[in-house]
This record gives C-alpha cells, structure tokens and sequence, in this order.
C-alpha cells in the first residue's frame, strides 16, 4: 500500500471526525431547542386554557345580559342592533415565539361603530360584553395559530435530532471505526514488511 493511499485513509478519517464534532454539537443543540419549544408550547397551551376559559365565562354573560335587555328594553336594543355595522376592523402583526413568526391579531376601535342615539344602561352593558367577547376571541385565534406553529416546530426540530442521534453519527461512528481497523491492518501490513526488508537486509 503506498503512502499517498494511506495519507487518503487518514485525511478520511479526520474528515469524519470533523463531521461527526459537527453532527454531536448539532445534536445538542437540537436538544436544547427541543427543551426551550417545549416549555413555550406548555406556557401557550396553558394561556390558551384560560383564554377558552375567559371567552366560555364572557359568552354566558353576555347570553345573560341580551336576554334581560330584550325583556326590559327591547326598543333600544332594535335601534343599536340596526345601527350596528357588519365591519370589523382587525389588525394584523406578527409575532416572534422562539423564532417562529406567527401571526398575532387585534381588535381596533372604530369611532364610526359608536351609536349617534342614546341608548340604555342595559343595552351599553350588553353592546360591551359581546364587545369583549370578540376581542378575546380574536385573542384565542391569534393563541391558536401559536400552539400550531409550535407543535409544528417542535416535530421538524425532533425529526432532525432523531435524523442525527439515530441515522447521520451512528454511520459516522461506523466508518470511523472501519477506517481505524483499516489503518490497523495497514500498519501491520507496513510493519511486517519492514521486518521482512530489514532480516533479508541483515542476510
């Protein structure tokens, strides 16, 4: 075997474990992203939990609160019900979430929605619980599109680290441990060689 063939084996050798380095670093990292996107998805669930809980207690109100202005004051209720407008004016950001963009929505006031007439106490009362009703559900969208993000995140991420940890550095591992048993033989193979050179020499 010659001596550029060997230095070959060995630039290999190196080069494989420059990339296994590379591959164990990755996996750590991976790791650690999997652990920080894991406790943001518990947090977001958790907050979305309470949002659901929020907007379940703000419905049952406001259900409340129309009946009993239909009872007592259904004339005003018609006329701010007419004056209503079907446009809602939302705001759309995005928001960074452990580097995910996604996308956060809000509510915006609209003066022109403001009734021109005076209205009762009841029908105030009701025009704003429903008011807050849209607002956090609008909240809970913008909670949601997070969570699914996350979720979707939090795969991709674990795909890539099992990728790593079960696919790219036991291969690596592999031939790093047949390219070490061929320079083995190699040397031996060399050694036994320059045995034999240097016994014929000393004939």
């Amino acid at each position: 075997m010659s001596s550029q063939q060997l230095k070959k084996t060995r630039i290999e050798l190196q080069d494989r474990k420059a990339q296994l380095s590379i591959a164990d670093t990755g996996k750590e990292l991976l790791e650690d992203r999997i652990g920080a996107l894991l406790e943001a998805y518990s947090k977001q669930v958790v907050q979305l939990y309470h949002t659901r809980q929020k907007l379940s207690l703000l419905g049952m109100e406001a259900r409340r609160s129309l009946a009993l202005t239909k009872a007592m004051d259904r004339k005003n209720l018609a006329l701010a019900a007419m004056a209503a407008t079907n446009t809602l004016r939302i705001n759309v950001q995005s928001e960074n979430v452990m580097g995910i963009i996604v996308p956060s929505l809000e509510l915006l006031d609209d003066d022109r929605e403001k009734s021109v007439f005076v209205t009762s106490e009841l029908v105030d009362k009701t025009i704003d619980l429903f008011r807050q009703q849209l607002e956090v559900l609008i909240d809970l969208a913008s909670q949601e599109m997070a969570v699914t993000e996350l979720g979707r995140e939090i795969r991709k991420t674990r795909h890539r680290f099992n990728a790593l940890e079960k696919i790219l550095i036991p291969e690596l591992n592999e031939e790093i441990e047949q390219i070490l048993l061929s320079l083995e033989e190699k040397e031996r193979d060399e050694l036994s060689k320059l045995r034999i050179f240097m016994s014929s020499r000393q004939k």
